[in-house]
């Protein structure tokens, strides 16, 4: 699907989560390295690469520090954890659809998000749209429509940022797409030490830490990220 096909509506604005602390990581997933389309990239500028073909304008939610040069970075302190940079987004383009795409998915292709936007544009509109992957629900890489996001803005108030408990609100509408042809590697994210030595392994000692690649202050990324549906019921007790 190219964006182009569909020009009555408007693209959605997109949204790189990179605030995680990365403390189980051990260093700063955000400010890793690779080699991408002939560039040295951060996982960061890579994910809003990924995420451009399919929006109107790439933000970052996270440190000022990790927004590449010509990107808006947007304040998520009004929640912890992920919410808090899609309600930054929210704040920052009102009454706009945002693609989202956590940075700790560097195996994703662009074509996946293409498909989130491809279901968006149906008449049929649901308030969320996202994967379903062997680890579960994938709201860190989903389009996030308004009447979700308020959904999101209510629960925070009243002290429940989990996007995986939004998931199953029954106020939110949800449309769950099948990524099981993505393989085992395209919901594959950076979040444990076995992770990196997988990522690193895979990418042929490419990998690159920039500088201050240590663990950071924020909380937008999937740095807190259950891995599975039997996961995220441990996590929650």
């Amino acid at each position: 699907m190219n964006p182009s096909t569909h020009p009555a509506r408007a693209l959605p604005i997109g949204v790189v989560l990179a605030g995680g602390r990365s403390r189980r990581l051990g260093v700063d997933k955000a400010r890793l390295v690779v080699p991408r389309e002939g560039a040295r990239l951060t996982l960061v500028e890579w994910a809003a690469r990924r995420l451009e073909p399919w929006c109107d304008e790439v933000l970052i939610a996270g440190p000022r520090s990790l927004a590449p040069i010509g990107r808006r970075a947007i304040d998520d302190a009004q929640a912890p954890g992920p919410a808090g940079g899609l309600l930054g987004a929210a704040r920052a383009a009102p009454g706009r659809a945002l693609l989202v795409l956590a940075c700790d998915l560097p195996w994703l292709p662009s074509a996946a998000l293409g498909r989130l936007c491809a279901c968006g544009d149906r008449g049929a509109e649901a308030d969320l749209v996202l994967f379903r992957s062997g680890g579960g629900l994938e709201p860190l890489c989903a389009l996030w429509r308004p009447p979700a996001l308020e959904q999101l803005a209510r629960r925070c108030a009243a002290g429940d940022g989990s996007l995986w408990a939004l998931v199953e609100e029954p106020l939110v509408a949800c449309e769950v797409l099948d990524g099981e042809d993505l393989g085992a590697d395209g919901f594959f994210n950076l979040n444990r030490p076995e992770d990196l030595e997988r990522f690193l392994a895979r990418e042929g000692g490419a990998v690159e830490r920039a500088a201050g690649a240590q663990p950071d202050a924020g909380g937008s990324s999937a740095g807190g990220r259950p891995r599975s549906a039997s996961s995220r019921r441990k996590s929650n007790r």
